[in-house]
């Protein structure tokens, strides 16, 4: 067989193989130049090319850090008390045609409250993608099989104003009100239609469905998907401030917050029906009467946690044919009682379930 032929170590060969090369990584500086390198131009952490600096007033000119638009404005939006290596800042300005938010120090110990952000997320889902029967346990109360699905989704994310509450008892303090741009982007997600069969019982009870149930079955899934479908909890966001106008609210929906996504949701697809068994597993074995950060409560909340029934969305899960005992309903009882608040499972019902989507 004939041998390949090696390049020599010199002449022409390796002249015009280092000619490419130089043209190849001309783009590289080596330092010359006054010319930064490219592990200086581009950040690490966040491929957003809308980056806040955060300058100190009457500091330094380097900034403490760069952040994404929506970290900025949910972090240096003006009146937030700033935190960054164990340091306190107040921001007095965010300008967004220059993005920079100025700073001014503050000392931690003498500062008696906190600030926290009023947002609202809205997903609007696309057409195309893919879709599944859902592969449900028997002896659910579930009619008719729902349908999984994933595809490509638009996120809008809006903030609207802070919160000032204390730090001794966190009582509300002051609520402001802010005119922020909001901040839009594609990216995937991965949810269910839940039939009304389900969702009628869970509200004639009184118990919340959507900020409640689906909300706190949402964050059980978040917290146990790194386990089931090999993801970072912090790939996957849910709708956490969900509002009666949102179209979706009665869905139970994972979407990914990195822009155009990065395959998190096509990994949850697959393992949907897993990750809703542990899920619900998860809310039967802890011991908590109302929630927890063992089973429903995460730190990436929108909605700082608040408004979620464990109970309610141990209804949905066991309607579903999950859990140990999926036949045994404490509420089917009652299913004829007064309705709760809210005519979506209603409306749901009668339709033959939610609202499907895309």
């Amino acid at each position: 067989a004939p041998q390949p032929r090696r390049q020599p170590r010199g002449g022409e060969d390796a002249g015009e193989g280092a000619a490419a090369g130089g043209a190849l990584f001309r783009h590289c500086p080596s330092g010359g130049g006054g010319k930064k390198a490219p592990k200086e131009e581009v950040c690490l952490r966040d491929i957003d090319p809308v980056q806040f600096k955060v300058l100190v007033r009457g500091g330094a000119s380097s900034p403490l850090e760069t952040l994404d638009q929506k970290q900025a404005f949910m972090r240096l939006h003006p009146g937030a008390l700033y935190l960054h290596q164990r340091l306190a800042y107040f921001v007095e300005e965010l300008d967004l045609s220059a993005r920079v938010a100025w700073v001014s120090p503050r000392e931690p110990k003498r500062l008696d409250y906190y600030t926290e952000c009023r947002e609202h997320s809205q997903v609007v889902l696309g057409g195309g993608g893919l879709s599944r029967p859902a592969a449900l346990p028997e002896g659910g109360g579930c009619a008719g099989a729902p349908v999984v699905r994933c595809g490509g989704v638009t996120a809008h994310w809006r903030m609207y104003g802070f919160r000032k509450r204390a730090k001794e008892d966190h009582r509300l303090l002051d609520q402001v009100d802010l005119t922020l741009p909001p901040v839009e982007y594609a990216t995937r997600a991965v949810w269910m239609d839940i039939p009304g069969s389900v969702l009628q019982p869970v509200d004639r009870a009184g118990r919340s469905v959507d900020r409640g149930g689906l909300h706190s079955l949402e964050h059980a899934m978040l917290a146990l998907a790194p386990l089931c479908c090999d993801v970072e909890a912090a790939e996957l966001s849910c709708q956490h401030t969900r509002r009666d106008a949102d179209p979706n609210r009665y869905l139970l929906l994972l979407y990914e917050g990195q822009k155009g996504g990065a395959g998190a949701a096509d990994k949850v697809y697959l393992q949907w029906e897993a990750l809703l068994e542990r899920s619900v597993r998860l809310l039967e074995e802890c011991p908590c009467q109302d929630g927890c950060p063992k089973c429903i409560v995460i730190p990436q909340c929108g909605e700082y946690n608040h408004g979620l029934d464990k109970t309610a969305a141990l209804m949905v899960g066991r309607a579903l044919g999950f859990g140990s005992q999926p036949a045994a309903v404490p509420w089917a009882a009652t299913a004829g009682g007064e309705e709760g608040a809210g005519g979506g499972p209603e409306a749901a019902a009668a339709a033959g379930g939610a609202e499907p989507g895309g």
